[in-house]
């Protein structure tokens, strides 16, 4: 176990956070300071459990994916993101806000019982620091985008019209009505073939400013994860080779309510979305049942 200089976060924090690390379900705990990114402490298995780290070889990418996006977490911290969770193979990196840019991040199994228990572990660590720093839990205001910069018919992209299934359309209309979704979406490479929603009937908070601006809002940032991740674009990918294999999975915490991105095959994503507080892990598992279908429905040409 290793421990790091730590001299911006109180003791009790300290020891809260040792507590986690031992009894979280975690191989790895680290803080970030509030006024960079340098950390504030980072504790991680030592050779004493090569059986518990055995689990994570796989994915010793994850932790380097992370510091990869800390800009991209910076901006996205601002507009109300609480939590994250990037999924491949075996590993997960759950990254949750105590407020702005001080996060804390853990790495532990994708197995759905002791993510769960990790996830958790962290988000009552973060509330703790935030209690005893005084800080406010959400400094920065959502920002959204106007309604006359985004579609509004609710089922749109900018792929080639060769790439819209009308299969595929219909088994996701009938998807967002009947897993208990708001969205559900189909990304194809960079572009996002099409999107059902029921943005209409959401409640006036979620619809002030914009009704669409939540919906601007997952894409944006789902885009932009599923391109850092080095989902291949144009037969190319802009991660090495080294780093192991793209993201299977992408789950996003946020003020207005929960995404998940899930690989189907290569570079087609199913996305789903719920509005309000909710189970993250619940909605994964949703989305993550619609890949499943959908690799076995639908082939590419």
């Amino acid at each position: 176990m290793r421990e790091n200089s730590a001299a911006s976060l109180p003791a009790d924090c300290l020891s809260r956070a040792r507590d986690v690390f031992e009894n979280g379900d975690l191989s790895n705990l680290t803080c970030y300071a509030q006024s960079s990114w340098e950390f504030a402490l980072s504790w991680s298995a030592d050779d004493e459990s090569a059986d518990r780290l055995e689990l994570f070889q796989p994915s010793t990418w994850v932790p380097f994916l992370f510091d990869r996006m800390d800009h991209e977490l910076a901006e996205l911290g601002q507009g109300g993101l609480q939590g994250m969770i990037l999924a491949a193979g075996d590993a997960a990196l759950i990254c949750v806000s105590v407020t702005g840019r001080l996060l804390v991040t853990g790495l532990s199994s994708s197995d759905r019982l002791r993510l769960a228990s990790a996830r958790s572990a962290l988000q009552e660590l973060a509330a703790h620091i935030r209690s005893s720093l005084r800080l406010p839990e959400h400094p920065h205001p959502v920002h959204s985008r106007e309604a006359a910069e985004c579609p509004s018919d609710g089922s749109f992209g900018h792929a080639s019209a060769d790439r819209r299934d009308v299969a595929l359309v219909s088994y996701l209309k009938r998807a967002v009505s009947t897993t208990g979704l708001h969205y559900v979406a189909f990304l194809w490479g960079p572009d996002l073939v099409l999107a059902v929603d029921l943005f209409d009937d959401l409640p006036e908070f979620f619809v002030r400013g914009s009704r669409n601006s939540l919906r601007h809002s997952y894409e944006s940032v789902g885009v932009k994860l599923h391109r850092q991740a080095g989902v291949p674009t144009g037969g190319k990918s802009s991660w090495p080779a080294d780093l192991g294999p793209a993201l299977d999975q992408v789950t996003l915490s946020l003020e207005q309510g929960t995404i998940s991105y899930v690989r189907v095959r290569d570079d087609q994503f199913i996305v789903g979305a719920t509005v309000g507080q909710g189970d993250g892990n619940r909605v994964a598992d949703r989305i993550a049942a619609l890949a499943d279908e959908l690799k076995d429905r639908f082939r590419d040409d």
